[in-house]
């Protein structure tokens, strides 16, 4: 039986996985499964912990968390020697909690565990940005989408919702109202850039859900090695706020304001250097535009039921 590292952010999902240690800790010590724990202590903490403990021989990490937290440890498979050797899942006690739906992971202690114990694997394509950051190229990895626009916007005004559906609904209708579309270039499948676009969002997914359970992507697959590529136009209020439910119910490739379509590899730029446009991956905002991302096929393990 392998052994598992449990990377948990107590912080995360407005601290429920520090409120829920003690119940995970009392269902891990009734199984027969080899487990160890690590707490995370400030941002970055959980590539620390990943990177280390892969370097000293673990093959197999549970993520206690969300997205955010999910995205940390992904940086530190990818920069290891062999990441097709790291079997990865989540206990999603976070705020979105998106890559979870994908995979049907549960979220009480006993379930999990016996998820972990007859699970199966497969591998799942990784999301790779090439991005500027003070004059030196950088690259961040994402395990579930990326995204810029109204999305970071509303990242940028809202922080952290603390695990609060009430908290992001509030700030998501008023950002609504807030944002600016801004002109940006976009280029897929090495196509030529489309300049003056307005686009009110665009989204790249590798799982059909982002922004908290809202369906993006209804066709997405996490190991075809395209992204689900979807650029929304800018509307009116009256219309952004009608256009909700799109997003909700997996029907926003139908909306007259989306274009969407499958691709490898995007890019994005903007129009004015007066237009500062952010971007997000996994739900964390990364940086600004511009950026090219691709896809890696089938670089991680992971474990779906």
């Amino acid at each position: 039986m392998p052994l598992w590292l449990f990377i948990i952010n107590p912080t995360a999902g407005g601290n429920r996985p520090a409120r829920k240690l003690s119940a995970l800790n009392k269902a891990l010590k009734k199984s027969s499964l080899q487990y160890q724990i690590q707490l995370t202590r400030h941002k970055g903490h959980g590539t620390e912990i990943a990177s280390t403990a892969i370097q000293q021989g673990v093959k197999h990490i549970a993520v206690v968390g969300g997205d955010g937290s999910l995205n940390e440890v992904i940086q530190a498979i990818m920069q290891s020697s062999n990441p097709k050797g790291i079997t990865l899942t989540t206990l999603p006690w976070g705020t979105g909690n998106d890559w979870a739906r994908m995979h049907r992971i549960p979220k009480r202690p006993k379930a999990f565990i016996q998820f972990l114990m007859q699970a199966k694997s497969k591998p799942q394509d990784i999301g790779k940005v090439m991005y500027h950051h003070e004059n030196t190229v950088k690259q961040h990895y994402f395990i579930n989408a990326i995204g810029c626009g109204f999305d970071s916007f509303l990242l940028e005004k809202m922080g952290s919702a603390g695990g609060s559906r009430w908290v992001y609904y509030r700030y998501l209708l008023l950002c609504l109202k807030l944002y600016q579309a801004k002109p940006m270039k976009i280029a897929c499948n090495n196509s030529e850039a489309k300049e003056n676009k307005y686009s009110l969002m665009t989204m790249a997914c590798i799982t059909p859900f982002a922004g908290g359970g809202m369906r993006f992507a209804p066709k997405a697959k996490a190991d075809d090695g395209l992204f689900e590529f979807i650029d929304i136009n800018d509307m009116p209020l009256f219309q952004r706020i009608l256009s909700l439910p799109y997003l909700a119910n997996g029907k926003i490739q139908q909306h007259k304001q989306v274009t969407s379509l499958q691709t490898a590899c995007f890019s994005l730029d903007i129009q004015s250097t007066d237009n500062n446009i952010l971007f997000q991956c996994d739900g964390e905002l990364i940086g600004e535009l511009p950026f090219t991302a691709s896809t890696l096929q089938k670089v991680v393990q992971v474990l779906y039921r």
